[in-house]
């Protein structure tokens, strides 16, 4: 699984596991070739941003989890 930087280290951003994040191949793709992009929150949510800067809010469920 590739390894992204946030911030990447050309710009300043530091070589830490703070400063990356996992992402397959398909979405470490976009992030690079398509113009999406990924940040962190203090709270350490992740948050990815359409090329057009709006933001891809997360999806709740389909069908309630049973336990």
């Amino acid at each position: 699984m590739p390894r992204h930087h946030v911030q990447h280290w050309v710009y300043g951003g530091p070589a830490s596991c703070d400063n990356g994040a996992l992402l397959c191949e398909r979405h470490h793709t976009a992030v690079h070739e398509s113009g999406f992009d990924t940040a962190r929150s203090g709270t350490a949510r992740w948050h990815t941003y359409r090329p057009d800067g709006s933001e891809i809010l997360p999806r709740a469920p389909r069908y309630p989890l049973r336990l």
